[in-house]
């Protein structure tokens, strides 16, 4: 079975060394001009976190009685853990794998834990770490979930739209933070505003931005800055029981990430049946075709993205093929049950390290 999941990975696998080569040079030399700033927040962040340490705190004695009472031999973290599970697994002798998914990570966690799942590409994780401990996995969705049967009703009047069929809507879900570039979404608005290019058809063009992070208050000054705000949408937070509600409600999805990393919310786009314009970065490529099942569009390229979304809207017929492109593509490479197969040979990974 170990020799079947790696034959899957293999096809996408075997292209990403020189990706990752690159990759990895650019974001060292990007290091190179970080300001006292960046750098205190990656020391805040990786190499002391204190403010995760009073999270993980009151975490410490209820995972030992879980683990003592219920016999645990492995444990596996993701995420808001930030390195618990790893601390736990040294104080009790337990085999510890981290699911890297969240760049700000506690560095000592990824050092000391058995093995790591970094998602994509290995560049992102800390060069302290050993790189025969990394396992490269992809991300996927859950397909039950993230489909087109969603309703969409609920979605529709959290936005506050009527009458759907006189809007042509864009949809960005997930986290307001720098490396998400929603900002290029803003300029991208900007200039199909300027342009007049929803002027002259029975359209409105709306972008719905869902979700919250660092930079949600920067990115609505930027769009009340910029007079735009009857283009935009921002609802916060939801429910992630009401995200595929608020995709289905949509007409194409965007993915701006400028990080050479591929999250979960383009599989959930795609797994949705929508048609995704995403920056081009140097992995998106390797997985995708142009066209076909995604769009591409041009890294931090507001003029080019505001193009995309304009040959969308011109290209109806299209849209639904590259829908329906990309639902066959989640279902046939990226569900739970492919990532379920991706840990299981992890962890046996984990046990022969152990054993050897």
């Amino acid at each position: 079975s170990n020799q079947k999941n790696e034959e899957r990975q293999g096809s996408n696998l075997k292209h990403t060394k020189n990706v990752e080569t690159k990759s990895f040079d650019s974001f060292l030399e990007i290091k190179k001009h970080w300001s006292l700033k960046d750098k205190l927040i990656d020391f805040y962040r990786h190499k002391f976190p204190v403010h995760k340490f009073f999270k993980i705190i009151p975490g410490i004695p209820k995972l030992f009685k879980i683990i003592t009472k219920e016999k645990i031999d492995i444990i596996y973290e993701r995420g808001g853990s930030y390195g618990l599970g790893v601390l736990m697994a040294k104080l009790t002798g337990r085999i510890s794998i981290v699911d890297f998914i969240d760049i700000m990570y506690w560095n000592w966690a990824l050092k000391n834990c058995d093995r790591i799942m970094s998602y994509f590409s290995t560049f992102q994780v800390p060069g302290l770490v050993n790189r025969e401990k990394i396992d490269k996995v992809f991300t996927c969705a859950d397909i039950k979930r993230f489909n087109q049967d969603a309703p969409t009703e609920k979605a529709l009047k959290l936005m506050e739209i009527q009458d759907k069929q006189k809007i042509f809507l864009g949809i960005y879900v997930g986290g307001f933070y720098s490396w998400h570039g929603l900002e290029y979404i803003v300029k991208a608005i900007e200039i199909m505003d300027k342009q007049k290019l929803f002027k002259e058809n029975g359209k409105q063009l709306k972008i719905a931005l869902v979700g919250t992070g660092d930079q949600f208050n920067y990115i609505k000054e930027l769009i009340s800055e910029k007079n735009l705000e009857k283009y935009f949408i921002i609802t916060g937070r939801v429910d992630f029981n009401d995200v595929p509600k608020f995709i289905n409600a949509a007409d194409f999805c965007l993915n701006t990430n400028t990080a050479d990393a591929l999250g979960m919310k383009i599989f959930e786009y795609l797994s949705c049946a929508k048609p995704v314009i995403a920056f081009n970065v140097d992995q998106i490529p390797i997985f995708f075709n142009d066209g076909v099942n995604l769009v591409f569009a041009k890294t931090k390229d507001p003029e080019n993205l505001a193009k995309k979304m304009k040959f969308l809207y011109d290209n109806p017929s299209l849209m639904e093929k590259i829908g329906k492109n990309a639902r066959k593509l989640v279902e046939d490479r990226y569900t739970w049950e492919q990532h379920g197969r991706n840990i299981l040979h992890t962890i046996k990974k984990a046990i022969r390290d152990r054993l050897e």
